[in-house]
C-alpha cells in the first residue's frame, strides 16, 4: 500500500495530463489515509480506557475516601465515623445544647444546626470553615475552651444529624486537612 510519502513530486516539467493523474492518485489515497488515522484513533482510546478506568465521582483515596478532579472531596463522602458523631453528641449535650437546643433547632439568635438554616450558612463551603467557626467563637463565653478533638467531634454530630453518610475514617481535628472537604447538601439527597 503506498503513502503519501510515496508519492513522487510533481516536477514542474511532467505535462498536464500527468499532473492530473498523480493528483487524481492523492485523491484516490486521501480517504483510506484518512480512515485508517481515525481507525488509529479509536483503537488507542479504547485501549487507554481499558488500562485506565475510570472511576464517576473521583479517584479512591485511603480507607474509601473519593477524592474529586480537583482535589476535594465532599460530606457525600462518608468523613467521619459512627462513634465519632456519638462522642460529639456527648460533648455537644454537655457544652452545646443549652444554646442550640437538643434538637439543633436552635432558639432565639442561635441558629439552627440542621435543615435549611445548616444549608443556607454551609452548602459550598469547607467544613474546615465550619471547624475554624466552632472553634474560634463556641461554646459562647467560652471559646476555644474545647480539645480540638473534640470540636472535630461535635461537627461529625453535626453531619450526622443532616443526613450525611458515616464513613471509616474519623474526621481529623485539624483545619487544613478539613479544608479541602467541601459541603454539598443537595449533591446527592
Amino acid at each position: 500500500m503506498k503513502s503519501l510519502v510515496d508519492v513522487p513530486f510533481v516536477a514542474e516539467s511532467d505535462t498536464t495530463q500527468g499532473k492530473l493523474q498523480k493528483l487524481d492518485m492523492h485523491k484516490q489515497m486521501l480517504p483510506r489515509t484518512s480512515r485508517l488515522w481515525v481507525f488509529g484513533i479509536a483503537a488507542l482510546l479504547v485501549a487507554s480506557a481499558a488500562t485506565f478506568p475510570l472511576k464517576a465521582g473521583g479517584a479512591e483515596q485511603p480507607g474509601g475516601a473519593k477524592a474529586l478532579q480537583n482535589g476535594t472531596r465532599s460530606v457525600w463522602d462518608g468523613i467521619y465515623t459512627e462513634a465519632q458523631a456519638k462522642r460529639g453528641q456527648d460533648t455537644y449535650t454537655r457544652h452545646c445544647e443549652f444554646c442550640h437546643q437538643p434538637d439543633l433547632r436552635g432558639l432565639d439568635c442561635n441558629p439552627s444546626l440542621v435543615g435549611e438554616a445548616f444549608a443556607q450558612e454551609w452548602n459550598g463551603r469547607s467544613v474546615g470553615d465550619i471547624f475554624q467557626r466552632v472553634q474560634t467563637t463556641m461554646p459562647e463565653g467560652a471559646a476555644a475552651s474545647l480539645s480540638a478533638q473534640e470540636y472535630a467531634d461535635v461537627i461529625s454530630y453535626v453531619l450526622n444529624a443532616n443526613k450525611f453518610p458515616v464513613g471509616q475514617i474519623e474526621l481529623p481535628p485539624d483545619s487544613t486537612k478539613l479544608t479541602p472537604i467541601v459541603v454539598e447538601v443537595n449533591a446527592r439527597q
